[in-house]
């Protein structure tokens, strides 16, 4: 015992093993940390299952059978394996009604990220290059849409035009563009007054080159990091609006569709709501996580050396 604690003494107090070697290995801790992991490999099952959904789903998301009416998950009394994750009120399965749910807030978030952030982006460079009467309008119409309250206001939008995928994405993607612009026109305030900016406009380049070539991609960066952090909120809408009856039209599933026909029967068939809820908030916590990383490690202000 006395043999192997010396060399262990001799061990440690080499120089490969002092001060400097320890920064180094918690600098390696701070850029790659682990805790990463769990949300990203989230994020990337969530991508895969609403890709691969019609592949992955072990029965149709609108099959009804009311002979297997709340049957419980396999690991139940009753469960059957035919249905992992039992059934609801009308004997659809639950897994595969999760899976395509997952597609659908898929779609619906991308192309409402997408969306508004093109049309923020767009607004906010307009806006901070050009600044005078342009900008003030901008940014005084960004001002109402963020002071109106999305829901209430996509609710009466839906209900008026009627239920659809195509308008809960117009609809929401018209109403969160707003954030994207301010942060746009904020940067492209700073990065108008670089040299590079001044070199290209004594150069003679025109104004719309100089935000296409010069500016847009150093937003590159902090746009993605916006993108990331509104797909969660806007997931938190299409589920709000979903439970609420307002969102995806029935027969197609949608998470928040699914927790509100389940909530009736939480004491008897549980499984009808938790599942779904519990994928809504591991996407939303997983983007938040994933986005607050991606920040860190895009902005050259917050960067580790």
């Amino acid at each position: 015992m006395q043999r192997w604690r010396s060399i262990l003494e001799k061990v440690m107090h080499t120089p490969r093993f002092g001060r400097a070697s320890l920064r180094r290995v918690s600098s390696m801790i701070k850029r790659r940390p682990s805790y990463i992991l769990v949300p990203m490999f989230v994020l990337v099952a969530f991508v895969f299952v609403g890709i691969f959904a019609s592949l992955l789903a072990p029965h149709s998301p609108t099959q009804i059978d009311l002979s297997a009416k709340y049957q419980p998950p396999v690991w139940g009394s009753g469960g059957d394996w035919d249905h992992l994750l039992g059934t609801d009120a009308l004997g659809r399965d639950v897994l595969s009604r999760m899976i395509y749910g997952a597609r659908v807030t898929l779609i619906f978030a991308l192309s409402s990220v997408a969306i508004s952030g093109t049309v923020g982006a767009t607004l906010g460079l307009l806006a901070g290059y050009y600044g005078s009467w342009v900008g003030t309008i901008i940014m005084r119409l960004a001002d109402i849409v963020l002071s109106l309250p999305m829901i209430l206001i996509a609710m009466s939008v839906v209900m008026v035009i009627g239920q659809s995928l195509f308008t809960m994405i117009l609809v929401v993607s018209l109403l969160s563009w707003a954030g994207s612009a301010r942060i746009a026109r904020a940067e492209t305030l700073s990065l108008k007054e670089r040299e590079f900016v001044a070199l290209a406009r004594a150069a003679g380049v025109p104004g719309l080159k100089i935000l296409w070539r010069h500016i847009l991609p150093n937003l590159v960066n902090t746009l993605v990091v916006v993108a990331t952090l509104s797909m969660a909120g806007i997931i938190l809408v299409e589920s709000t609006l979903s439970f609420l009856g307002v969102g995806i039209p029935a027969p197609d599933p949608a998470w928040g569709t699914m927790v509100s026909d389940g909530r009736q029967a939480l004491d008897s068939a549980w499984w009808v709501s938790v599942f779904p809820g519990i994928c809504i908030g591991a996407v939303v916590i997983a983007l938040s996580l994933v986005g607050d990383w991606l920040r860190d490690r895009l902005d050259p202000r917050l960067r580790q050396v």
